[in-house]
């Protein structure tokens, strides 16, 4: 593989955030009419702390949002049949085809995600609430399905369809015992 990555980060008054990354693979291990892909990212955040009057009892508020996508290759000899040597007699070498059926116009894997979240921080710090709503998506998976043995083969590889997943994700953390002294007690729960 070689690739190409650039990424730039800005900031306004410390209250927006904007980072953005952007990849490109070119893989060997690909046809080369398929074998580059490119990959980027991009993530927003804002601190409303910052930007408004909140009431008192909240410390800290965040709202994030971001993009991100990953590329992926398969592994070498998938394209094109390979033979294999073998010693089944002693000395004499036989050369034997491999079981997996290669396939020479696969692509490249691409998963996506979507996320937005906010973490909020309540009574100086010693409440927080995180939270966060995902969604991913990945298409063309490169996957070895099986064949029936009559065909002289194991398996083929192939670009499989799409998947998605999604979720919801949040964290409650306290600071239940604080003294000056050392004696600190913080919990969380997922």
């Amino acid at each position: 593989i070689r690739s190409i990555y650039g990424t730039v980060q800005a900031s306004y008054k410390d209250r927006f955030y904007v980072d953005l990354t952007g990849r490109n693979d070119w893989s060997s291990t690909l046809p080369s009419n398929n074998n580059s892909y490119f990959y980027p990212s991009v993530s927003f955040s804002a601190i409303l702390s910052e930007m408004f009057h909140l009431p008192e009892a909240v410390s800290f508020a965040k709202l994030r949002f971001g993009m991100a996508q990953v590329g992926n290759d398969t592994n070498p000899y998938n394209l094109f049949d390979t033979y294999t040597f073998d010693t089944p007699w002693g000395d004499n070498l036989i050369a034997k085809e491999s079981r997996s059926l290669a396939n020479s116009k696969l692509k490249p894997e691409i998963s996506t995600t979507y996320e937005a979240g906010a973490d909020l921080k309540f009574f100086g710090n010693r409440l927080g609430i995180d939270f966060t709503y995902y969604y991913g998506l990945s298409k063309n998976q490169i996957l070895a399905t099986q064949l029936p043995y009559s065909s002289g083969y194991s398996q083929m590889w192939i670009n499989a369809g799409e998947i998605s997943n999604r979720g919801i994700e949040a964290m409650l953390t306290g600071t239940i015992i604080q003294k000056k002294q050392g004696l600190n007690w913080e919990a969380s729960l997922k």
